[in-house]
């Protein structure tokens, strides 16, 4: 029977056959569905009904069902309403709904037209998108053309197999990369391109991935001339298919020739390099072990004679007193200063040439102890008051080391005292995984021009030049810091007296290359001269 108002691209509106009612529209389905009261009015619509026609579910009570659907289906809308007939009947049609915003929308698929005594008590529409198959069918193709145009520029060779490992796709990079570029669409297994020699090692690494369902990453060469064969490296993972089972293989080859013999080259010049930085350690190590025999023996030689001049001056003073008088007593004195201080030097130097040239035993330091004993050589004036870290903290080194620098620091700070009064403070904090100590007097302070050198070998202030000492004092106490990894800096202006602040490392950054040796005791001399 054909109904006023239907479509005109259709011959009619066909009754069905009459079918159970659902009870109302569900989101459950991908169909637009809605109910519809006899006046027209929409009593509800499912999820996508509402979300394909732009209408929220709170506007839904103003709206009829001749609000939604194209002027030309309205008298077919009424004609389901007004049909004389006293049985539930279903209706297959098609109607072109309006959205919201007043695009058309074509739809097909039935109307339940619900009556009791004749009259229709509601209708139930379930349609489908006419335009969902179009738009799925563009968005695959445009999906294939972007994967075609993605694999045809990319640098790498793409290839898809089934789940035995037969070729089902390979682009054109991929067919170069194995020596089919003249083959359309090859056939048979990925693995052809494998050189014969490497293809029974990638043969059983894929099929224990095939088993075990992993992903698979192997390197071999091509099968190309065997005097000039490519490395690549392939990439194979599974595609899924329903309920998460593979159905297929996508994989990525890539030419790694170039990189893999860049790594070669590296390789090579990292293991010559190693030789050439062992065969230079062991130069060092034999000019080491040279100048050590070398300053050991100068520095024998050197102490010798020195020994002899101390012992003939101390004899003239003993069995020729009177012949020397005051003024021959005076300069041998003078000549016994020198002699020691000759002594002095030569231990330094020898000192500063041991730094970070050998291994020591190092142990916890009592600071405590190391600053008494310190105090007990200098014997500093009642005057200077002598101020130290309570309690002291015990630090990680080697109690010679330890002990020569701040021995080296507090002898500067009160050897420059003014008239031998004055404060001398030792201060401390602890860092991360370090100390950091000060040493500050209220001496004269030393010019700026001058702080850079003090930490050099043979420097001295202009105007302590007449003053006791070596000049390796500070430059001993730099090299025993820094062999620790260790940072030392001095602050100071003329006139506002002096601080040296230094870092001490609880771990050495290195050692050097000779045998562990014991540290000297406190008060033990190198080479004993007295």
């Amino acid at each position: 029977m054909t109904l006023p108002g239907a479509p005109p691209d259709l011959p009619g509106v066909t009754p069905g056959p009459a079918t159970p009612v659902p009870a109302g529209p569900t989101d459950a389905t991908a169909n637009l569905e809605m109910l519809v009261s006899p006046d027209g009015r929409i009593l509800g619509a499912n999820r996508d009904w509402r979300e394909a026609l732009g209408w929220h579910e709170a506007e839904l009570g103003g709206l009829t069902i001749f609000d939604v659907t194209d002027r030309a289906d309205h008298a077919v809308c009424q004609a389901w309403l007004r049909e004389p007939t006293t049985r539930t009947t279903v209706w297959l049609t098609r109607l072109r709904l309006r959205t919201r915003d007043g695009r058309e929308l074509p739809t097909e698929g039935a109307v339940a037209v619900e009556r009791q005594d004749g009259q229709a008590v509601r209708l139930h529409v379930v349609l489908r998108d006419m335009t969902a198959p179009r738009r799925d069918e563009a968005h695959w193709r445009e999906q294939a053309e972007l994967l075609r145009a993605v694999t045809t520029h990319a640098p790498v060779g793409v290839f898809r197999v089934d789940l035995d490992g037969r070729l089902t796709y390979a682009n054109e990079r991929w067919r170069r990369f194995a020596g089919m570029g003249h083959v359309g669409e090859p056939r048979g297994v990925w693995w052809q391109m494998v050189h014969p020699d490497d293809r029974p090692g990638v043969v059983a690494q894929w099929q224990r991935s095939r088993l075990q369902g992993r992903d698979l990453v192997c390197e071999f060469r091509s099968r190309g001339p065997s005097d000039h064969p490519r490395r690549y490296r392939t990439r194979l993972a599974t595609v899924g298919g329903a309920e998460g089972r593979p159905r297929s293989w996508l994989g990525v080859t890539e030419d790694i020739t170039d990189a893999w013999e860049a790594s070669r080259c590296l390789e090579g010049a990292r293991q010559n390099l190693e030789a050439t930085v062992a065969a230079r350690t062991r130069e060092l190590r034999a000019i080491n072990r040279e100048l050590s025999e070398f300053a050991y023996a100068v520095t024998h030689d050197v102490k010798a004679p020195l020994r002899g001049i101390h012992r003939i001056t101390e004899w003239l003073v003993k069995d020729h007193s009177v012949a020397l008088g005051p003024d021959g007593a005076r300069l041998c004195e003078m000549l016994q200063d020198r002699v020691r201080f000759l002594n002095d030097f030569v231990e330094g130097m020898l000192a500063y040439t041991r730094i970070g040239r050998e291994r020591v035993i190092e142990t916890d330091v009592p600071l405590a102890t190391v600053l008494q004993g310190i105090r007990e050589v200098l014997v500093p004036p009642p005057t200077v008051k002598w101020i130290v870290p309570d309690p002291a903290p015990v630090v990680r080194g080697t109690p010679e080391y330890v002990y020569q620098v701040f021995q080296n620091l507090l002898d500067n700070a009160v050897r420059h005292l003014p008239q031998q009064t004055g404060r001398v403070e030792v201060g401390c904090r602890r860092l991360e995984s370090a100390w950091e100590f000060w040493v500050t007097d209220n001496g004269p302070g030393i010019p700026r021009r001058y702080q850079d050198k003090l930490f050099q070998v043979f420097q001295k202030l202009p105007a302590a030049a007449g003053t006791q000492g070596t000049g390796l004092g500070l430059a001993l106490v730099k090299r025993i810091i820094d062999s620790r990894g260790g940072t030392i800096r001095l602050e100071s202006d003329s006139g506002r007296g002096t601080t040296v602040r230094f870092v001490w490392p609880d771990q050495p950054v290195g050692v050097g290359d000779s045998p562990p040796k014991a540290p000297l005791a406190h008060g033990e001399s190198l080479f004993p001269l007295l």
